[in-house]
């Protein structure tokens, strides 16, 4: 009785860490985006310095995934996550002091550059311990991750920034930094698999294999996609609202706030309700879901058709991410490099849902955009749901409730 007990108690406590560190994680996330936006346009940024900023931090966050999976595969997730997170703290520490807009670009571009290395470590570690923790939890480590990084951290950020400053915000972001590296200490393993060190060209063997695997592939393909449909829909949903619907600024923008808390929602409380059904099951509702909210917008008149349209598309996208992150546990492969194929899949998707979107808008116009993307979307999905492989993919299995 003791023992059962205690075990339940750990199991608990792990899951209650991983949440907050995932919790902590995007609010720092989201605070840099606040912070890095505003005190580049304090130092005189222009608009196209401004985008050379995002995107230098869009690049090496996304160039360094691959590279965290390895050497979280090689070095253990504690040893990285201990690392990445020293080094981001020191890099925040002095990102205050700079003059120029090009500080501020060369201190996100370092910040990145860490980053990966740290959500992989986490990712992983709540990927290996899904089975422990139930299928039911599968949602809760991207939900506690959107709470901070859309709504928590811009708030605080901007809050911190107007009453105290700059140095007082990258401060606070550094000292976040700081508790989150040794708090992780815990309850990260030390190496993956019984002290395994895989030698480099092991390790590329292995992602290799991954990226062979079918049931890896379709899900990173489903990512990749979901994540740029929730990019093109971020970044243009706002200038339909204000330019086609000629809503108040303040209401155009409310809808990518209910955008995110309907996805946390579905996170959170879908996790639980949907964990009895079959992975193609839950891939075929969120495709229908996702088409259906994307083609909704592209054909929404006013607040409340766009507010319904962004409603089945946040249940859509939280959908698929509750069923992306059960999968990917379930396989046999290690959990370090399936995390960073994942990222990798989610940010090449959010880059490529801006640019290319935005590029395409000049040619279908902004409805028309949302048209093609719920068409692009609706083939690759249909194929992966009903091509087989999902179905063949392994579903996670229960566990604790």
């Amino acid at each position: 009785m003791i023992s059962t007990v205690h075990a339940a108690w750990r199991r608990h406590s792990t899951l209650g860490t991983l949440l907050m560190l995932s919790g902590f994680a995007g609010l720092t996330i989201g605070m840099l985006q606040v912070l890095s936006t505003l005190f580049a346009i304090r130092l005189g940024a222009s608009g196209f310095q401004m985008g050379l900023i995002s995107g230098a931090q869009s690049f090496c966050m996304a160039f360094m995934t691959l590279p965290a999976g390895l050497a979280a595969a090689r070095f253990g997730p504690r040893a990285i996550y201990l690392t990445a997170s020293l080094f981001v703290m020191a890099v925040y520490l002095v990102a205050p002091f700079s003059t120029s807009w090009v500080g501020v670009l060369i201190a996100g571009a370092l910040g990145n550059l860490g980053i990966p290395f740290r959500i992989v470590a986490i990712t992983g570690t709540f990927m290996e311990r899904l089975k422990t923790f139930g299928a039911s939890k599968a949602g809760w480590y991207r939900g506690s991750q959107v709470v901070g990084m859309i709504v928590a951290g811009p708030l605080l950020g901007t809050l911190i920034l107007q009453r105290l400053g700059v140095f007082a915000g990258y401060w606070t972001v550094a000292a976040m930094f700081s508790v989150m590296a040794f708090a992780g200490l815990g309850i990260l393993p030390a190496h993956p698999k019984a002290g395994a060190r895989p030698t480099l060209r092991e390790n590329v063997a292995g992602m290799a294999g991954l990226l062979r695997d079918p049931a890896v592939l379709g899900v990173c393909t489903v990512e990749l996609s979901s994540s740029a449909v929730v990019a093109c829909f971020t970044a243009f949903v706002v200038l339909i609202g204000v330019t086609m619907l000629h809503l108040p600024e303040t209401l155009a923008v409310s809808v990518r706030f209910v955008e995110g808390g309907v996805a946390v929602c579905t996170l959170f409380l879908g996790s639980h309700a949907l964990r009895a059904l079959a992975a193609v099951t839950l891939y075929r509702v969120s495709l229908v879901l996702v088409v259906v909210g994307l083609v909704l917008v592209g054909l929404a008149q006013g607040y409340w058709s766009l507010s319904v349209a962004t409603l089945l598309l946040g249940t859509g996208v939280g959908v698929t991410n509750i069923v992306n992150v059960r999968q990917l546990s379930a396989l046999e492969h290690n959990k370090s490099r399936t995390a960073s194929l994942q990222l990798m899949s989610s940010m090449s998707g959010s880059c490529l849902g801006g640019v290319v979107g935005g590029a395409l808008s000049t040619v279908t116009g902004l409805r028309g955009l949302f048209f093609l993307s719920a068409a692009v979307y609706g083939v690759l999905a249909l194929r992966w749901c009903f091509g087989g492989t999902a179905a063949q993919t392994p579903t996670a299995e229960a566990g604790p409730a």
